[in-house]
């Protein structure tokens, strides 16, 4: 593999392919703390922070899981997350409980 392909292990074989520079700078951007998003759904962004966090991200109505996400964030920071989506979106963040924070349509 060279600089700017990634790599794909399958059962069978191995998939090589060239990522361009937004790909991959995307793809890499875990390994500063962050957390890209250009376009993807609510409900992966939610995944996404989800697996970083032990306070959860939860929908509470699943006709927000459709709305697109653009922009970089803080991987451990879900409250700041569910701000940006509020101000957005014009959601309300509900985040009284410890271990999660729900995102409702206003």
């Amino acid at each position: 593999v060279r600089a700017g392909e990634t790599a794909m292990l399958h059962s069978d074989h191995i998939a090589v392919s060239r990522m361009e520079p937004p790909q991959l700078e995307q793809r890499l951007a875990w390994t500063s703390g962050q957390i890209q998003f250009r376009g993807e759904t609510l409900e992966y962004a939610v995944e996404e922070f989800n697996r970083y966090n032990r306070r959860q991200l939860r929908l509470a109505d699943a006709s927000l899981a459709a709305l697109r996400v653009d922009g970089t964030f803080n991987a451990t920071d879900p409250h700041s997350f569910a701000t940006a989506l509020a101000g957005t979106f014009g959601l309300r963040v509900e985040a009284a409980q410890t271990d999660a924070i729900v995102l409702r349509p206003r």
